[in-house]
């Protein structure tokens, strides 16, 4: 039996039609087959593509629960916006989908960073179902241009300050200094990034506030100080996580918390 998940309200799942896909005693690969068919048939929705996002491999890399957590909410506050005549954002065809009609729906939300948040989700859904489904069109939302105001710093670190500072610690806290200047992080940030997360050509890590996942490539400041964290993990330990502590315990994340 087919019972496919569309949703969560009021904290409860709701599913959609129940389809018998054969009878009991069916071969493994009349199940397939007759799964695949049923899937040709599928109406491909804003929902759909975000469950097919939400079980990608692109989705299974945020490793913190608290990022997931936040993903998932986001993605039924999307659903489940309505427009003026009351159908709701998740239930448009994907085909249907165009960068004015994408535009329409995240300038009705009055917050710049929760726009941005839900313009990269997007993004990031289509790409993942480009990647796991065939005949997806062209992601609308990656052509979609929109002019963020930049909120310039107060003040940058001089390269002055940034040595001077870098001198006063111990070699470890040097290798993470150097790790978050570098891929320009906060805390919560480096304590998220993972062994696995240490490819051929870079480190790819998962930036918070609704950023798309990032891989900065090999510099050789780069490479020494992850060279060094990785050196000096602890002996006996099965943490998957590249960051710890000076005393070898693996490092919290603050939230907010900068570099």
């Amino acid at each position: 039996m087919y019972w496919p998940y569309l949703r969560c309200e009021d904290g409860k799942p709701v599913r959609g039609k129940k389809t018998i896909l054969g009878p009991s005693d069916m071969t493994e690969n009349e199940l397939w087959n007759a799964y695949f068919k049923l899937k040709k048939k599928e109406i491909r929705t804003v929902r759909w593509m975000f469950s097919v996002y939400l079980e990608s491999d692109l989705f299974d890399r945020i490793s913190h629960p608290e990022d997931r957590r936040k993903r998932k909410n986001m993605v039924v506050d999307i659903c489940n916006t309505e427009n003026s005549r009351g159908k709701r954002f998740g239930d448009i065809l994907v085909n249907d989908l165009t960068p004015p009609l994408i535009k329409k729906y995240l300038m009705s939300i009055p917050s710049e960073s929760s726009r941005k948040k839900r313009h990269n989700l997007i993004t990031m859904a289509w790409n993942a179902c480009i990647n796991d489904e065939p005949g997806m069109p062209e992601n609308q939302s990656q052509k979609l241009k929109l002019v963020y105001k930049a909120r310039p710093l107060g003040r940058y670190v001089s390269d002055e300050s940034y040595w001077l500072v870098y001198n006063l610690l111990p070699p470890y806290w040097q290798a993470i200094m150097e790790l978050s200047y570098i891929l320009r992080s906060r805390v919560g940030e480096l304590a998220t990034i993972c062994m696995d997360d240490i490819l051929e050509e870079g480190l790819y890590y998962q930036r918070s506030k609704g950023s798309n996942p990032e891989i900065t490539l090999w510099t050789d400041r780069l490479r020494k100080a992850v060279d060094f964290l990785i050196t000096h993990r602890p002996r006996k330990t099965d943490s998957p996580f590249l960051v710890f502590n000076a005393t070898k315990k693996k490092t919290r994340a603050r939230p907010g918390g900068r570099r």
